[in-house]
């Protein structure tokens, strides 16, 4: 019955991932500085990241199925990752609480709108989150040396999963029954196929491809003009709640609250976990690790999708846990529809893709939802990006023929 009701979950995903994925590559400009990039690579041989320190996985796939068979066939990639990044979730899930609530949780994670916009355009975070989980998947069974490459992958879409790896490495090492010198070669295996793309890439452009750190006059509290602390603290909890949706921020809080309380009536900080204590530890390391990077860099808000798969994880250890994940399921579906604003926001400057907020006023209204927000968007995104960056030829999807 399991395996057939994720077969069936992840036939509808996808399909629906892919039919959305018919709007256009998407609306982020970093798509189309992608498919410049990946295919100046492919043609010249040379190299120059589509943003630092470069993204050396998804700027080559995207530029490949890009060129060769336009939007349709870079989103079905996507949406394909979206799809096995989902059922590797639901494998975790089962094996710690069952296939019901494995069913319930994949469905809520895989209907976030953040997630649905980076599984049906052509954007790396679903390359990164994909082979990071089935990392973890490999190693929850115990593959090590398996779970090395996958790993490495998600860090080759993005430099700020390596951590991530270590974390999960860490946590196999403290297991009671773990073999710790084969998980240190395997951790030092993964370590060196992470690093090798972004050595090469050292060695192509130099310290360029650290520009984003090294070359802005700034300090640690001040990013495009944002030198107060509390504009970081305002933009860092918008963005937080944008990423789940006003909706669903109550329905958090009480979860939150309920496990507070179980925890303090049993007086034990993990009541009836079925996970072992070092996994948990690590989820939330790595949930805490996702937040302070963006507390870094609050920016764009799907910089926050590595926490939502283990956020709903965690909530099958709430007490009525079935209610809860019906609730983030219910409220992501409502949320990428129709969206509650509680501030009416004001923006240094305006342009395609590149306001940027200054302050906000509360203001309550409803709007369009981000998956609403996002396909409206999708065509004149893609217009504007082609002429911008020059991508002409994607209009057919394929390159120009070059003169001889």
């Amino acid at each position: 019955m399991s395996r057939r009701s994720l077969l069936l979950l992840l036939l509808v995903l996808v399909a629906f991932y892919c039919a959305l994925g018919f709007t256009g590559f998407g609306t982020d400009n970093d798509t189309y500085e992608m498919l410049r990039r990946g295919h100046e690579l492919l043609r010249d041989g040379t190299y120059v990241p589509s943003r630092s320190p470069g993204y050396p996985l998804p700027e080559v796939v995207i530029a490949i199925t890009g060129y060769a068979g336009g939007f349709l066939l870079s989103n079905a990639v996507s949406a394909l990752l979206g799809g096995l990044a989902v059922a590797c979730f639901y494998l975790l899930a089962r094996d710690a609480f069952g296939s019901r609530a494995a069913l319930l949780s994949a469905a809520a994670a895989g209907l976030n709108p953040h997630w649905i916009v980076a599984s049906s355009s052509s954007m790396d975070y679903v390359y990164a989150l994909a082979f990071c989980l089935a990392g973890v998947l490999a190693l929850r069974h115990g593959r090590l040396y398996a779970a090395a490459p996958l790993l490495a992958m998600s860090v080759a879409s993005r430099l700020t999963y390596l951590p991530l790896g270590v974390i999960a490495y860490a946590c196999m090492a403290f297991l009671p029954s773990a073999r710790r010198g084969h998980v240190l070669a395997a951790a030092l295996l993964f370590v060196a196929l992470a690093l090798a793309p972004y050595a090469a890439i050292y060695h192509a452009v130099g310290a360029s491809m650290i520009q984003v750190y090294t070359g802005q006059p700034i300090g640690f509290f001040s990013f495009e003009g944002y030198a107060h602390l509390s504009d970081y603290v305002g933009r860092f909890v918008f963005k937080n709640i944008s990423f789940w949706g006003a909706f669903l921020v109550p329905v958090l809080a009480a979860a939150g609250l309920a496990w507070w309380r179980r925890g303090r009536r049993r007086n034990v900080g993990l009541p009836g976990a079925p996970v072992p204590g070092i996994a948990l530890a690590g989820i939330w390391a790595a949930i805490v690790y996702t937040e302070a990077l963006f507390f870094r860099l609050p920016l764009e808000i799907p910089y926050l999708l590595p926490m939502l798969f283990p956020v709903v994880f965690l909530l099958n250890l709430v007490p009525r846990a079935r209610f809860f994940l019906a609730c983030v399921l219910v409220g992501h579906l409502v949320y990428g529809l129709v969206s509650l604003d509680l501030l009416k926001v004001r923006y240094l400057h305006t342009g395609f893709n590149g306001r940027v907020a200054a302050g906000a006023t509360f203001g309550p209204s409803f709007g369009p939802g981000v998956l609403i927000q996002d396909l409206s968007l999708r065509h004149e995104a893609e217009a504007y990006h082609v002429k911008r960056f020059g991508l002409s030829e994607l209009k057919r999807g394929l390159p120009e023929p070059k003169d001889e």
